[in-house]
């Protein structure tokens, strides 16, 4: 389902492999339980999200977003910074903080949240306390992963509409 080399990406989740066509839905609901769980992330992701939302103070003590901006397919979903903060600002308590999941490299570009008094932490602005605490630095590969943990955690989530990132968040909340 996948050919990096070529530029292709299989973009859904592995119980979608076993089609109607081929299965009954008895077997299918069997792969889809089997997957959702059997197939989860190691304890280390787990370990490392729970630093981070240690730092944020807790599960449910601050909220969490996902702005997909590089290789997402659908660039009609992609949103201005300002824009992004503007559609959630009024969902935010008072002196909330902000988890923000991005691949957005721009300085500045959700500068809109800090004009207005909303503080904005992004993994790497704790990356060297939770290194500190787990006595070793994370594996890059299980950022992204110990993102979608983190992301899940938060008090309410808004996420990129399209993104199979995002609705992995969204459904580690419903499993949460």
């Amino acid at each position: 389902p996948m050919q990096v080399g070529k530029g292709l990406r299989y973009l859904s989740g592995v119980p979608s492999l076993f089609s109607r066509k081929y299965a009954s839905p008895e077997s299918i609901q069997a792969v889809k339980e089997f997957v959702r769980v059997s197939l989860v992330y190691s304890p280390e992701i787990y370990i490392a999200a729970a630093e981070y939302i240690r730092l944020l103070g807790g599960f449910g003590a601050y909220a969490s977003m996902h702005v997909r901006r590089n290789e997402l397919q659908y660039k009609t979903v992609f949103v201005p910074g300002d824009q992004s903060a503007k559609n959630v600002m009024p969902m935010l308590n008072p002196g909330e903080t902000v988890y923000l999941a991005t691949d957005e490299m721009a300085e500045g570009f959700f500068s809109y949240f800090a004009e207005h008094g909303v503080k904005v932490v992004r993994m790497q602005d704790l990356r060297d306390q939770v290194s500190s605490a787990l006595g070793k630095p994370l594996r890059s590969k299980f950022e992204g992963k110990v993102e979608q943990i983190v992301c899940a955690g938060g008090r309410w989530f808004a996420g990129t509409p399209y993104s199979s990132y995002t609705a992995h968040i969204f459904r580690l909340r419903r499993y949460m």
